[in-house]
């Protein structure tokens, strides 16, 4: 099978290319410019590795990664281990052994105190794409509307869902969660962006919440459901000791999730608090 290209220069009639249908750039030898070099932080281990700006990054551990999403994450779970990093300049391929550096980078809206401890390698990609003319997005026929807002929601409960799995495997560590406190302060600095981003955010906090309350704890409403089912399999009510001892379990893992996002929202103003009782030490 051959694809026909019609290719028309300036004052010219239209050439006939006749090139092999492989169905792919990659079987035409062409790599698509997901994740192009735009800058690299001097000092950085990129800069070390010899990585330069325009430079195109093709893969990782001999593992083709198709965005800049998916580098970051595997440079951020990488625990600072070293990676073998496949790049592209002027033609042709190398691989680079890099380790990514501990860094402490600002947290939601750069509210102090948030910072979150990542692993990075010093770069940063360029969007490599004309742009084009550009319009606003506003769906109001509610018939159109709603599935995209559905589809929007399952996309962001999928997201704290692989979150919630990162931080039960201890990738993530329990220290970044936020409790009253540091929700407060999200939802201000939010605001101060704009209404839009402060619903935005109102959203993104409700779906955390729901995802909460749905967790196979006895005193929430997951639990619950959970208790519903196993009297539903067995069918019969299980024991009200039974259920007594369940709750107690589950009243005591609810507190001890609360008083852990207290306690972080507390430490990271415990510094500011100390100043405040004694400003003239």
């Amino acid at each position: 099978m051959l694809d026909v290209v019609l290719l028309r220069g300036h004052d010219t009639d239209p050439i006939e290319l006749e090139i092999p249908a492989t169905g792919s750039l990659e079987a035409l030898g062409l790599v698509p410019a997901t994740i192009l070099v735009s800058l690299v932080s001097e000092g950085s281990p990129a800069e070390a590795a010899g990585l330069e700006t325009g430079d195109l990054i093709l893969a990782v551990d001999s593992e083709p990664v198709g965005s800049f999403a998916t580098f970051a994450e595997i440079v951020r779970s990488s625990e600072g281990r070293t990676l073998q990093i496949t790049y592209a300049r002027a033609g042709e391929t190398a691989t680079v052994p890099i380790a990514p550096e501990e860094r402490l980078v600002p947290g939601p809206f750069d509210i102090e105190g948030m910072e979150e401890k990542t692993y990075l390698i010093g770069i940063t990609h360029a969007l490599p794409t004309l742009q084009g003319s550009t319009e606003l997005d506003r769906e109001r026929n509610p018939l159109v509307a709603f599935p995209r807002a559905v589809e929007k929601t399952i996309a962001l409960t999928a997201m704290y869902l692989r979150g919630l799995g990162k931080l039960a495997t201890g990738e993530v560590g329990a220290d970044k969660l936020t409790g009253p406190i540091g929700i407060a302060e999200i939802a201000h600095e939010s605001l101060r962006l704009g209404w839009l981003a402060y619903v935005h955010t109102m959203v993104l906090i409700s779906i955390n919440l729901a995802i909460i309350n749905l967790l196979p704890i006895p005193i929430l409403d997951g639990g619950q459901a959970l208790i519903y089912m196993v009297e539903g399999i067995k069918r019969a009510p299980i024991s009200l000791r039974t259920r007594e001892i369940v709750q107690s379990v589950g009243l005591t893992m609810v507190l001890m999730l609360m008083g852990l996002a207290f306690w972080n929202d507390l430490s990271r103003h415990w510094n500011k608090f100390v100043e405040w009782l004694t400003p003239g030490l």
